[in-house]
């Protein structure tokens, strides 16, 4: 069926803004990674399933799913990510020697005849697009080929919806099969975009089940580093346009707690230059965590270099601040210190997280400072007073166990559709295993 002339417009348009910008993202340092892959010189993996997240968060979330999947290790699973991250997660889930049925790979760039390319060469049964990836070209290839397409953990921000109205003819005709979203505002946003016949559910967010609010079964490899009698304070998921304002919450805190280990991550590793050069400035003592080869003594200000070792670091911290959040950037995920025990500090600015809920806030398990100074305060006094990790814990667990969920339901969902290739396979599989017994008997 051909589409209507304004949304031919829009895709010629839209194949040519790529055409022009393909060669100058070649020489971007973190799309350069996996150009290739995003170009398609090297093909993606066929596969029944295929799972677009985005980033680092997504990616958390797609390893939920496939976990948590009935029979996922009888279909084919292509994975993609758009970041170095996001497929350093996934590889580590899913070792592609160990898992050959599960692949991850580079999102492809969404230039409309790359897309039809791709979405050719997976031939997937199912595309299952995780929170916000709502991406033209892809959905436009999807319908050609009558592939399903899924959006689940749906999130639409206001904002975003905004901008994809800027053309909102082109949305009525790409609207996907079905539509998981975490909140009653989501789900309205995405009637808005997609139209009111669009198949849209409510869910729980994955994000609650990623949380265990169990201590640990193996031993932290970074208390090497860190003895218990000195209070920690972590910095985390800080964002470049607001270092500005996390060096004032430092020089606060060090004018009241000199002693106090200051530990640095950088939401994206390539700001770890731009922090060098600003402590180089200080007056205080700093270290890149790579480089840390004994115990760090107070005092010190620890910059994080390595991916993956937030988490670990909560559970050594007496005090937490979660970035994002003292500028308009939306907010990073608050929800995880609290597993370590800690009620993490966060700025004004979390829009993103509002799925988390206000009565987070109401019962102190989460503070808000309405600018660096109340930010820093609130951290000063955590690492004044004692910590009762087991009690925050508690209050935790009671709290995310009313909102846990939503992994069981996507995948309910997600099976649903796939289980007649499944059973398919299984079928396949015990006749082939009956006929290589009856080979071996004679």
């Amino acid at each position: 069926m051909p589409e209507p002339l304004p949304e031919k417009a829009f895709f010629k348009f839209y194949d040519m803004l790529w055409s022009l910008a393909i060669p100058f993202l070649k020489h971007n340092k973190r799309i350069a990674q996996g150009y290739n892959q995003r170009i398609l010189k090297q093909k993606l993996f066929y596969a029944d399933l295929w799972i677009q997240a985005a980033s680092v968060g997504e990616a958390y979330l797609a390893v939920e799913i496939i976990n948590n999947l009935p029979y996922s290790d009888q279909l084919r699973i292509l994975i993609t990510t758009s970041t170095s991250q996001g497929i350093e997660i996934l590889t580590k889930a899913f070792p592609p020697l160990e898992n050959r049925n599960i692949q991850a790979a580079y999102f492809p760039f969404d230039k409309p005849c790359i897309m039809q390319s791709a979405v050719k060469n997976v031939c997937p049964r199912l595309m299952v697009i995780l929170e916000t990836e709502i991406w033209p070209g892809l959905i436009w290839a999807l319908k050609k080929q009558k592939v399903k397409i899924f959006i689940v953990n749906g999130r639409l921000s206001l904002k975003s919806l905004k901008n994809y109205k800027i053309w909102p003819g082109l949305w009525k005709h790409l609207s996907p099969d079905k539509i998981l979203a975490v909140s009653r505002e989501d789900a309205e946003r995405f009637k808005l975009l997609f139209g009111s016949g669009s198949s849209v559910a409510l869910m729980n967010n994955i994000k609650f089940d990623r949380i265990d609010l169990n201590l640990p079964g193996v031993s932290n490899n970074l208390k090497t580093f860190f003895k218990d009698n000195i209070p920690v304070l972590v910095l985390g998921s800080v964002r470049g346009d607001e270092e500005e304002l996390i060096e004032k919450i430092i020089i606060y805190v060090y004018s009241r707690n000199p002693g106090v280990i200051i530990c640095i991550f950088p939401r994206h590793l390539h700001r770890v230059n731009s922090w060098s050069k600003r402590l180089n400035k200080g007056n205080t003592a700093w270290r890149l965590r790579s480089r840390l080869g004994s115990e760090v003594p107070g005092g010190t200000i620890v910059l994080w270099d390595i991916f993956g070792e937030l988490a670990s670091m909560y559970e050594l911290a007496k005090a937490v601040f979660v970035g994002a959040s003292l500028v308009p950037l939306g907010g990073q995920n608050f929800i995880e210190p609290l597993a370590a025990g800690i009620r993490p500090v966060i700025g004004p600015y979390w829009k993103d997280f509002k799925w988390a809920g206000l009565q987070l806030f109401d019962q102190g398990l989460v503070r808000e400072g309405k600018n660096w100074q109340e930010a820093a305060e609130l951290l000063n006094a955590d690492l004044e007073n004692p910590l009762d990790r087991e009690s925050i814990r508690k209050q935790a667990a009671g709290y995310l166990q009313k909102h846990q969920g939503g992994t069981k339901q996507a995948c309910q969902i997600i099976f649903d559709f796939l289980k007649s290739y499944v059973t398919v396979y299984i079928k396949q599989n015990n006749e082939s295993k009956k006929e290589t017994l009856n080979n071996a008997g004679n």
